[in-house]
């Protein structure tokens, strides 16, 4: 059941917190989305072992009901809360993948990726976009955050936040490693590692000094994971992890393939403009 709460809703679930075990089947909060024993990549095919769902194979990310660090929806006129039982928007147990994205595909105020356009994966096991088509960059290219990616983030905690990304940039179904972009350097699988959110933040991923980040050699779709939340992640983070306060946010995103220009053609179009 798909819960929308406001904040006065939150601080009745903080008193839930309080009375029972975190991250237990079943605890409303914000969990993640990307496939779990489910088809990730349909043109490979590859099967995602991305930590979703509290049963699955690669256990999971669950963050308490506590509202007060999150990814802010745009065009909501307030702030909006899916709070689940279990990944994917609670359709984790004995549904699996697809269905896809039931949380951030949806588009009520809940999802803080402002850019570039997310996809999702349908029924017939066909990537489509959610909104609108569109790429995060080029392969091997590096991403500028605030021109190429961005994201609304907001930490009302009363202590700093950090906040992580993850990109399979291997088509692995899973986040670890890196991969090598001849001639350029290593692509991180996790690319940005607990990034302080200071206290009482409001704004976008790019206004907190955040590296810009090299993209990976591969062209396609690739699952990303944002997280929020009020501990810092270990190094090589896989995505897992159980919080007091935050959210986690996946997407699937475009990334174009680096084609080399034909130096015959770049030839034929300079003969134009000779005199």
């Amino acid at each position: 059941m798909r819960i929308r709460a406001m904040y006065v809703a939150c601080a009745l679930a903080m008193v839930a917190l309080l009375l029972a075990p975190a991250s237990a089947l079943g605890d409303e909060g914000e969990w993640g989305d990307a496939p779990e024993d489910g088809i990730a990549y349909p043109w490979i095919p590859v099967t995602g072992t991305f930590p979703t769902c509290f049963a699955g194979s690669a256990g999971f990310v669950y963050h308490g009901p506590l509202c007060w660090a999150h990814f802010p929806g745009s065009g909501a006129p307030q702030p909006v809360f899916d709070f689940e039982a279990d990944g994917n928007a609670g359709a984790c147990a004995g549904v699996t993948f697809p269905l896809y994205d039931q949380d951030e595909c949806y588009q009520d105020g809940d999802a803080g990726l402002l850019f570039p356009p997310a996809y999702t994966i349908d029924n017939m096991n066909t990537i489509v976009p959610c909104t609108s088509t569109g790429l995060l960059a080029i392969a091997c290219a590096t991403a500028v955050w605030g021109v190429d990616i961005d994201i609304q983030i907001t930490n009302q905690m009363p202590v700093d936040g950090y906040f992580n990304a993850l990109a399979d940039w291997d088509h692995s179904g899973f986040w670890n490693g890196s991969s090598l972009c001849s001639g350029i350097g290593y692509a991180v699988e996790h690319f940005a590692v607990n990034i302080p959110v200071p206290m009482g933040y409001t704004g976008t991923v790019s206004g907190l000094g955040v590296p810009n980040f090299l993209v990976g050699p591969n062209d396609q779709h690739v699952w990303f994971r944002f997280t929020v939340s009020e501990s810092p992640v270990g190094a090589d983070w896989d995505g897992s992890g159980s919080f007091e306060d935050g959210e986690t946010e996946d997407y699937l995103l475009l990334i174009q393939a680096d084609t080399p220009v034909d130096e015959a053609s770049w030839g034929v179009i300079k003969g134009l403009f000779r005199p």
